[in-house]
């Protein structure tokens, strides 16, 4: 073989290696490119999952305060209405304080009192207007005295010797009947929104 044929195999080779070289540089250029390109997109991808699960507690933790405020709010005002309500119910029973229609309905509190005392003396106590009604009632029972009080409307029976009461006065029965009565009241708030 000629030393021109040689070089110009020689030279075709070194060329073809060459060219080999710069493929296989290339190739591993772009493989680097394209990881380093998909590393890049992958942080890219956590930092923007990082700032939305952020942004969703964020929100999250806004939207359950703003829940507990409204809840708040309608708690209050529940309990400011039922203050207004129970309010009127206690001026409307000192109103009738003195209505002696309502006696039938503190009888069965007197005869339970008056059987509790047996045969001790008992002091009856009850409004201005409802003594000559009580007194009616209690006729022929002996050691019962019966007296006017300050107290508002019902009564109250105690033993001469304040051994023991029982307080059967409308604001008392109203405080012992508040807590259904509430409850029955919050029930039809809550039908009404």
């Amino acid at each position: 073989m000629p030393l021109g044929d040689l070089l110009r195999t020689l030279e075709r080779e070194a060329t073809a290696r060459t060219e080999e070289i710069r493929r296989r540089a290339r190739q591993e250029a772009d493989r680097v490119r394209a990881e380093a390109e998909a590393e890049r997109e992958h942080r890219r991808l956590a930092v923007l999952s990082a700032k939305e699960a952020e942004l969703r507690q964020n929100v999250a933790r806004e939207l359950d305060a703003a829940r507990r405020a409204g809840l708040t709010r309608r708690l209050e005002a529940r309990g400011t209405a039922l203050a207004r309500i129970r309010a009127r119910v206690a001026a409307r029973l000192d109103a009738r304080a003195d209505d002696i229609v309502l006696l039938p309905l503190l009888r069965s509190d007197l005869l339970r009192a008056l059987q509790y005392a047996g045969n001790g003396d008992v002091v009856v106590m009850t409004s201005p207007g409802m003594v000559p009604a009580v007194r009616r009632a209690l006729e022929g029972r002996a050691g019962v005295r019966v007296e006017p009080t300050s107290r508002g409307g019902g009564l109250t029976v105690r033993a001469v010797d304040d051994a023991w009461a029982v307080d059967a006065t409308f604001r008392s029965r109203l405080d012992r009947a508040w807590p259904r009565l509430a409850i029955g009241l919050v029930r039809r708030l809550q039908g009404e929104t």
